[in-house]
């Protein structure tokens, strides 16, 4: 059997059965959405506007994208500073990019697939 280690952050109804560190908040509504399908059959309980999660997180446990590979840290409470939210999920997070900025490459070509009518290239990417 492994160990247990907190890096902070943990937003519970109650007071947690283990230790508690800096930045836990034990006895609070953590007020948490439905369950949500983010992908892959991944089920996520998603922070409502005001929970307690929203920049509750430590920066130990930030990863760079959450459990529905979106971008974090986001400013969830719009206070100016973004920071990790407690759990899985960002709230208020842009997708992430996982696209190049030059996907088309720069210069190149590309046939405008809307209105194609077969005459070649209609645009170019160059941004």
């Amino acid at each position: 059997i492994g160990s247990i280690s907190n890096l902070g952050g943990i937003v519970s109804r109650t007071t947690p059965c283990f230790f508690a560190v800096m930045g836990d908040q034990s006895n609070v509504d953590p007020m948490l959405g439905a369950p949500t399908d983010v992908g892959d059959g991944v089920m996520v309980l998603p922070p409502l506007a005001g929970s307690p999660a929203i920049d509750a997180g430590g920066p130990e446990a930030c990863s760079a994208i959450d459990q529905a590979h979106d971008a974090r840290p986001a400013d969830g409470d719009m206070n100016g500073s973004a920071i990790c939210d407690a759990g899985a999920i960002e709230f208020g997070a842009e997708p992430a990019d996982f696209c190049p900025p030059d996907f088309a490459g720069v210069g190149n070509q590309l046939d405008d697939a809307v209105n194609d009518i077969g005459d070649g290239p209609s645009g170019d990417a160059t941004p």
